[in-house]
Formats: C-alpha cells, structure tokens, sequence
C-alpha cells in the first residue's frame, strides 16, 4: 500500500449547518521526516464538540486542524492506529488516544516522546494548549481499558472538563453557596459534574446538587441519580432564593441566565460559563444583579494543578474520579455506532440542532 485515502467532514464556519465531505490522496512514500500517520478509528461527537465549532474562531479550536477559507475541521476525541510513522520510537500498529480531526486520518509531528505518548510539534499547534495537543499512548494510560473505549471516547474529555471545574468551585469553597446550579442537566458533561460534586460533598460543605433542564429531559436527568433535585426550565422562578447559590452554565442560553441572576439577585455568588449546548440563544451578556459571568477555561486549571501536584498524581487522581464514574455510566448511557458519510453528517447536524437524545452516545467508526 502506497497510498491511503482519507475523508474529513469540512464544517463551514460562517454557517455551522454547511458541511460536507472532502477526498484526498496521502502517498505513504513521500512522508515528511519525523512524522506519524494516523487511522483514526473511534471518535465521538456531543454537544461539547458544537461549543467548539460555535467558539472555533474566539477560543481559537479551529486553529488546530487548519482547513482552507471558510471552512473549518471540527475537533473530537477518540482513537486512533498509527498506519506510518518516520518517527523513531512510534510503531506501525500503535494504538493512541487524543485530540483529532472529524476525518478519517491525521499528520502529527510527534516531541517529546516518552513511554506514556507525544506532544504534536505541528508549528501551527506550538502556541494552543497543550493538553489538546498530547497523544497518549493506550498502553501506557492509566485511564485507559479496552472494554471501555466508546465511554472513553464520548466521556473522557466531558469528564475530565467537569473533574477540573469541580476542583475549581471547591478551591473558593463554592463563594458560600449552598447549592450548585447545573444548567443543561442531562449533558454528559453536566452530569459528569453533577457526579464529582456529590462524590466530594462529604469532605465538604452540605451543599445541594440541582439540575436544570427542559421539560422534555426532567424524567431522564431525574433517573440519572446523580441530582439532588431536577428542575425545568420554565420553572425556575420556584427556586427558594434566599440562600447563596453557585451557577454552573453549560446551556449559554442568555435568558436563562439571566432569568437566574434576577431572581437569585446578590444570592448568586458564583456565575461560570462552560459550554455552549443552547449555541443558538447565546447572546452578548447584559448587565446582571449578583456575580459577574466569568468564563471557565478547563486547559488553564489543568496546568495549574499539574504544576502543583505533578503530573503523576494529577493523573492518578483524575484516574480514580474516573472508573469510578465509568462504572455506573452504563446504567443511563448507551451507545451507537455510525459509518457511513450520509449518518455521520446526519448525527453531527442532530447534535448542532439540540435533537440528539441524551439517553444515547453517538460513536463514529470509519
């Protein structure tokens, strides 16, 4: 084999429902020097993936995997066998775990190996975060288990987003508050937090864990297990607002937001924005009673913290958060592989749209 054909879902990003499929020719022969050709093979796509796409051009996530002019190279999670490699030290048939393009093959240029994975030295990548930018080796991974790679895939970037958001609302004693608002409850990676919150109450303070959610999802967030109590949205006003309460955004819906900060008023002590599932309501921020909404950046906790505790225990803690979560995942979450050009369009436009069900996590094998 000489030549391999790959596919990438390109995503206009002036119009994030515009996408389409492009071709293209890699000639195995004529591969740069100190370089490794991916197959990617399992990868995810949630709602996370549309905060990147709407954040793609402020938060920089289309700087990644650079595509030509108003297009853009969605990022996802997932898996990956290495089908070339002139980099000494990486091996043909090597399995990793990372951060990849929605197509069907990646071009990294591997530094700073080690037993545990590399750091891409793509040029384009040398000012972005760096842990979008390690490949971990699945060998090597402390969090990873053959048996578990489709939760990885959908829960292990969610999950490690709500492990350091966790740990940055407890680091300020959660500002006072007696509860944790969380909203767009039946996300996974709400509900990745909604579990981290309730895992570490004990060696805290007796707050209450609430979910906010549409109507529709009060049922299944409720069933989760994982919420004090679940509210709906246009229920909000029902809230008891006389104690201080912590806001955990990850819907970005404007008017929920602010609905919250009038009716809570100087109650609301603590106001973070995470991601962006109601992309479409998201609006310019008006001036509100209580906290000021700051934007959580996970990246930046990351290193904080692997700086403080080191990497080993930074990643042994994340370890033990983990397979604790991924051992009653499966009791609300089930999973479905799509193949295909034409179900992988249609579950990426389902996701931007807000239709994907949350009972479901969408896998894409190609």
């Amino acid at each position: 084999m000489s030549t391999v054909s790959s596919k990438t879902l390109l995503i206009n990003r002036r119009n994030l429902s515009n996408c389409t499929f492009q071709q293209e020719e890699t000639d195995l022969n004529s591969l740069p020097e100190n370089s490794v050709l991916f197959s990617i093979d399992l990868i995810s796509i949630t709602a996370n993936n549309i905060t990147y796409a709407v954040l793609g051009d402020r938060m920089k996530y289309w700087h990644f995997f650079p595509a030509d002019d108003d297009w853009g190279n969605l990022p996802v999670w997932g898996f990956a066998n290495v089908v070339a490699s002139t980099t000494a030290g990486v091996e043909v048939g090597e399995r990793f775990y990372g951060y990849f393009p929605l197509a069907s093959h990646l071009l990294v240029n591997p530094v700073r190996l080690s037993d545990f994975g590399f750091m891409d030295g793509a040029p384009h990548r040398a000012e972005l975060p760096r842990i979008y930018n390690f490949y971990s080796r699945c060998k090597n991974d402390a969090l990873y288990r053959a048996e578990t790679e489709n939760l990885q895939a959908l829960l292990r970037p969610l999950f490690t987003t709500s492990f350091l958001l966790d740990d940055y609302l407890a680091e300020s004693d959660f500002n006072g508050a007696n509860s944790v608002l969380i909203s767009s409850a039946s996300s996974k990676t709400s509900l990745s937090l909604a579990f981290m919150l309730k895992r570490n109450r004990a060696a805290r303070r007796a707050y209450k864990v609430v979910g906010l959610t549409s109507p529709g999802n009060v049922e299944f967030t409720s069933s989760s297990g994982l919420y004090d109590s679940v509210i709906a949205y246009d229920a909000v006003h029902s809230l008891e607002n006389s104690d201080p309460v912590a806001f955990a955004d990850m819907a970005g819906n404007q008017s929920l937001t602010s609905q919250l900060h009038h009716h809570f008023q100087e109650n609301m002590v603590l106001s973070c924005q995470i991601g962006l599932a109601h992309w479409q309501d998201f609006g310019t921020p008006e001036e509100m009673p209580g906290a000021k909404p700051a934007w959580f950046f996970a990246p930046d906790q990351a290193v904080k913290r692997n700086k403080e505790w080191g990497q080993q225990q930074f990643q042994m803690q994340l370890g033990e958060a983990w397979h604790a979560f991924t051992a009653i995942a499966d009791s609300w979450l089930k999973t479905k592989e799509h193949s295909t050009e034409e179900a992988i369009q249609n579950i990426y436009l389902a996701t931007l749209s807000g239709n994907a069900s949350p009972t479901t996590g969408h896998i894409i094998r190609f």
